[in-house]
């Protein structure tokens, strides 16, 4: 380190640990392949690998997105009654930081995991413990030819072991925690890896099989194997949500939360519905008194290249309905209709013939035409949209 390139060292072998990362997340993301797989090759967990994805704005690939899944899912849920369900590693993390549990378990029945996933969270702890009794955690990096350091202080250290000692706490107080037996008329290919493949990816698959209960799992290759392999049927959390939600099990408002919780952990295809944004809208401005957190990041699920463009207006004209039929949202309606507008025509070419539709539905409210008259002008847009009405 005195030498002047005394760490060159040091930086080649973090450039190649990051070119390695990219290339595996890389052949992740073009390839039907486990999020637990690339944890594993990248010698991390699934709760700190999808945290790092979501901060790259990387999607975890949870859902197809399309109607028919989402249809499937409700019926799957519906049929297992409260027969119980089985989560696994990350289903359960996530359950666990949206204190959606008892909630997960009025809708489906008792929760059970696999031992592996206690396993793993008390080894996390540890880790976690040993770090925080070692001063702050500190790792390195390498990005744009220099090494960078990212820091995580001991105390909030500390908080996340004591956190993840409650989450092994819940199971072990409920009895959750199964062990697995595996079952002779399994997959013979599933078998082997689980016997064989040193990988605890597939443990909850293998347990909802054994215990002929339904599995809740954000991972969409692994619900493929579930579905293909093993013959059971599986659900993901924003599904299970929705579910809940329209049960009466919680209300809209917690419904919204935990919705934007897993939009910000960057799972894909969460869909939502005009009374969502609308009642967003109205958190945000009890918090913060203005758009914030929820409403901007549920909005942010509107549009893009990928969105079906009808679905997708209406619930923008849905909520646009809402918001400017509240005057309790009367100070704020006019920014948070820009953000709206802005994120439902986001990479669409037929961001115009989007725009009409809204217009069109909407244009009784005389106030919303008026601003989005003067919206288009702001965006350049004023041309195309008089032809449209012309």
């Amino acid at each position: 380190p005195d030498e002047p390139d005394g760490l060159d060292d040091f930086k080649e072998r973090l450039r190649e640990i990051r070119e390695y990362g990219d290339e595996q997340v890389e052949l992740w993301k073009t390839n039907l392949l486990p999020l637990g797989w690339l944890a594993q090759r990248l010698g991390t967990d699934e709760i700190d690998l999808s945290a790092g994805l979501a901060g790259d704005k990387i999607k975890l690939k949870v859902a197809h997105g399309r109607q028919e899944e989402r249809d499937a899912a409700m019926a799957a849920i519906q049929a297992n009654g409260l027969r119980g369900c089985v989560l696994d590693l990350m289903s359960f993390w996530t359950a666990w930081r949206l204190k959606s549990l008892d909630s997960i378990e009025a809708l489906c029945g008792p929760i059970a995991v696999p031992q592996s996933v206690v396993d793993h969270l008390r080894r996390r702890a540890e880790k976690l413990e040993f770090h925080a009794a070692n001063g702050a955690l500190r790792m390195a990096g390498y990005e744009g030819g220099k090494i960078s350091i990212t820091e995580t202080s001991a105390e909030l250290v500390r908080e996340l072991a004591a956190d993840t000692k409650s989450a092994v706490a819940w199971i072990e107080a409920r009895g959750a925690a199964r062990p697995m037996s595996l079952p002779n008329d399994m997959d013979a290919d599933l078998l082997d890896l689980v016997r064989n493949g040193h990988t605890h990816v597939f443990d909850g698959v293998v347990l909802a099989k054994q215990l002929d209960r339904l599995l809740i799992c954000d991972d969409l290759p692994t619900r493929a194997m579930a579905t293909e392999r093993a013959e059971i049927s599986s659900v993901w959390s924003d599904q299970v949500a929705r579910a809940a939600a329209n049960a009466g099990v919680i209300d809209l408002s917690t419904s919204v939360k935990w919705s934007a919780h897993l939009v910000a952990a960057g799972h894909d295809y969460v869909g939502t519905a005009g009374d969502a944004l609308a009642e967003a809208l109205r958190i945000d401005v009890t918090v913060e008194g203005k758009p914030g957190y929820h409403f901007k990041t549920l909005a942010g699920v509107l549009g893009g290249a990928r969105a079906e463009s009808a679905s997708h207006t209406r619930a923008a004209v849905e909520a646009l309905a809402r918001i400017w039929a509240d005057d309790a949202l009367a100070d704020v309606r006019e920014p948070a209709t820009g953000i709206l507008l802005e994120c439902l025509l986001s990479a669409r070419p037929d961001w115009s013939d989007m725009l009409m539709a809204v217009y069109q539905m909407l244009g009784r409210v005389v106030a919303l035409r008026e601003y989005m008259d003067g919206w288009v002008r702001g965006h350049f847009l004023l041309a195309h949209l008089q032809e449209s009405k012309a």
